[in-house]
């Protein structure tokens, strides 16, 4: 982070997805709770506006678990918070057990808990999209502090600004705007790899 700040960074994402550590387990997430804030204490550290983002609808949480997590997040008082209903991708554990779809009210509860809350709490949303397969058919939504909106969420989802990216398993969105279209270019997955095609890209 030292490096970031160095070199006139002013906004990181220090993503927790939720504050349950057997959920963290179960998703295959490698971080804990304890090393999300640790890590949110140190960006905050360097002066760094930060970015948070919660999923409503993980397998096995309840409302009051996400409720947990949100209240959890909100304390830390970061400028960005976007909550992402569950997306089932293609040849997920979720998907392949049949639960393709879920629509049983749950996620839903969760939303509406976060839209009051962090309304009452100050932040305003400020951008929405929607993915296939999303829990009771909701979107991801972001939610700010006044006048710290993420101009780059903004330009990401409406497309209208190329997005370099650097690293393994980076994209990079091309936007073409005079002749109406976008293309992505994506690294490599693997680190090796990547540092393999480095010369190249």
């Amino acid at each position: 982070m030292r490096v970031l700040a160095a070199g006139g960074v002013t906004r990181v994402s220090v993503n927790p997805q939720t504050l349950k550590d057997s959920t963290l387990a179960a998703i295959g997430r490698k971080h804990t709770t304890a090393q999300f804030f640790e890590a949110f204490r140190i960006a905050r550290g360097y002066g760094f506006d930060i970015n948070t983002d919660l999923i409503a609808g993980l397998e096995n949480e309840t409302p009051d678990d996400f409720k947990a997590s949100l209240d959890g997040v909100i304390a830390l008082s970061p400028e960005n918070i976007t909550v992402h209903s569950l997306s089932v991708k293609r040849g997920a554990a979720l998907k392949e057990d049949g639960v393709g779809k879920i629509a049983d009210g749950r996620v839903k509860a969760m939303t509406e808990y976060a839209i009051q809350t962090l309304r009452s709490a100050g932040y305003i949303p400020y951008y929405m999209y929607r993915q296939k397969n999303t829990a009771d058919g909701l979107e991801n939504v972001g939610y700010c502090k006044p006048g710290k909106q993420c101009v780059y969420n903004v330009d990401y989802m409406e497309e209208t600004n190329t997005v370099l990216s650097a690293g393994a398993g980076a994209v990079t969105k091309y936007v073409y705007s005079r002749e109406g279209r976008f293309e992505r270019k994506s690294n490599a997955k693997g680190f090796e790899e990547y540092l393999r095609r480095a010369g190249k890209l």
